[in-house]
């Protein structure tokens, strides 16, 4: 029976509890951060939020731009893929022949048995403009040599047209780093997408609350404007016609307020989409203050910012950079072959048993090639060279077109700040006006000189303004930040 290694079991064992402990301390460390994140979080969530404390959880938790992330972090692998390529690559083998038989043909049923061992190994190392440089080492012994022969050398190759270059040498490294700088350009690009989307629902939130207070505050007017209604009925002053009026008007506004309601509710659903958190959390908004504050004009500037930081622009700069690249590699293919290579060589032989064991058989040699090749007729390559051409002239393309749609973008963006600002100008004084009339009607009302139809034509003047202002002022801000993805940050 044989007998079991015990001590390596016992190693083994050893090893294996110790890496499951590291392990399980692992996961419990990795269980206890989620959970103090979740906690921070649920705290968080408790309280009312800010604008820039909806901007923070987004970033940690929002599920697209997780997603980017992992794209950028898969894509960046590559580039330690392609410098693994550049280092040293050691190769090894060697075989151990055994044969045995009638090996001396005038002594039939002499039986002899021979083992041969060899070894080779093989250090090569890529070179920047093409070519490559190996170190080599061979061994052979028979099994009735008194020494075994071996040998040495160092062999170095370099292209001189085809695969020769900087740029064909380190190709893979190159196009690695750009896939990478675009992912990450990419990446940029989802995580102002995700600001706008937090800054555009954040405002709609507050929008809908603020058309809810809009609302409600009209709804109270016309329940004073019912309750004077009714009271002029029962004194003989006015018409049943003024109380259905009033009755219909505030039926009006409470089915604008359930609508109101319904929509701020929808735009909390839509805000915790974007955060990351649940659907249907309790999100509680800090309140804001809905007003406008002016922003100094600088179209010009604004563009230039845009063809500088916007990372749509970055991406499609990097994408024409691969585009490039890909095509000089193409075209470098097309070029016949020709290398120069330089090797030398140390050989000893190995010393048989008949052999003097002073004398070893020596050798040196230097040799030099020079290899050329150029295919006939080869219409692949070609093709791809001016497929590559094609694509790095679309890609050309596609930049200047990506640049002229930011142009527009933020041109357009800048035009409707520059009308918002004097739309609010206008409805600011259309509100003041809309009082002016509403308590106007009022008065007029309570001395007989007016029917109440008058007042509920001021107080739809009014909510319609105020309704207006609202929607304005938030879209500015939503709008502002529109134009601060446009640039590829804040405007300040």
């Amino acid at each position: 029976m044989p007998r079991l290694p015990w001590g390596r079991c016992l190693l083994f064992c050893i090893v294996m509890a110790s890496t499951d402990a590291v392990a399980q301390y692992t996961d419990v460390e990795l269980v206890a951060e989620l959970d103090a994140e979740h906690a921070d979080l649920m705290q968080r969530l408790e309280r009312p939020l800010e604008l820039q404390e909806c901007i923070e959880i987004a970033l940690a938790r929002n599920l697209r731009l997780a997603i980017a992330r992992q794209e950028r972090d898969a894509v960046a692998t590559s580039v330690t893929a392609a410098l693994g390529t550049w280092l040293p690559v050691l190769s090894f083998d060697t075989s151990l022949l055994h044969s045995r038989g009638e090996l001396d043909s005038e002594a039939l049923g002499d039986v002899r048995e021979l083992t041969r061992t060899s070894v080779r190994a093989a250090l090569t190392q890529r070179l920047p403009l093409g070519g490559a440089i190996e170190l080599l080492y061979g061994y052979d012994e028979a099994g009735d040599d008194l020494l075994g022969g071996y040998f040495g050398g160092i062999a170095f190759v370099q292209p001189l047209l085809r695969d020769a270059g900087w740029n064909k040498a380190t190709a893979s490294v190159q196009d690695a780093r750009l896939a990478r700088d675009a992912e990450a350009a990419a990446l940029q690009a989802e995580l102002l997408r995700v600001v706008f989307d937090v800054r555009r629902t954040f405002w709609e939130v507050v929008r809908r609350r603020q058309l809810i207070g809009v609302h409600r505050r009209a709804i109270a007017r016309d329940q004073q404007l019912l309750e004077f209604s009714q009271a002029k009925v029962d004194a003989k002053l006015a018409t049943r016609r003024d109380v259905l009026s009033a009755e219909i008007i505030l039926a009006q506004d409470r089915g604008n307020l359930l609508n109101a309601q319904t929509e701020h509710r929808a735009a909390l659903d839509d805000l915790a989409d974007v955060l990351g958190v649940g659907i249907g959390s309790a999100l509680q908004l800090d309140s804001v203050a809905v007003e406008l504050t002016p922003l100094a004009t600088a179209v010009e500037a604004w563009v230039q910012t845009a063809l500088a930081r916007n990372p749509e622009i970055l991406a499609a700069r990097t994408e024409l950079e691969r585009l490039e690249l890909q095509m000089r590699v193409a075209g470098n293919e097309r070029l016949p072959r020709l290398d120069l290579g330089v090797r030398y060589d140390e050989i000893r032989a190995s010393i048989g048993p008949g052999d003097p064991a002073v004398r070893r058989r020596e050798g040196r040699v230097w040799r030099g090639t020079l290899t050329f090749s150029y295919p006939i007729l080869n219409r692949p390559r070609a093709s791809a060279h001016k497929e590559a051409q094609i694509h790095h002239e679309q890609g050309r393309r596609l930049l200047l077109e990506t640049e002229r749609q930011i142009v527009l973008q933020v041109r357009d963006s800048a035009r409707n700040l520059e009308r918002i600002e004097e739309q609010i100008e206008v409805l600011e004084k259309t509100i003041q006006g809309a009082r002016d009339k509403v308590e106007f009607a009022n008065v007029n009302f309570q001395l007989g000189r007016a029917s109440n139809l008058d007042i509920t034509d001021a107080q739809k003047d009014l909510v319609e303004a105020e309704s207006d202002w609202v929607e304005e002022v938030a879209n500015y801000h939503v709008e502002r930040a529109r134009l601060e993805a446009l640039l590829g940050g804040s405007l300040e």
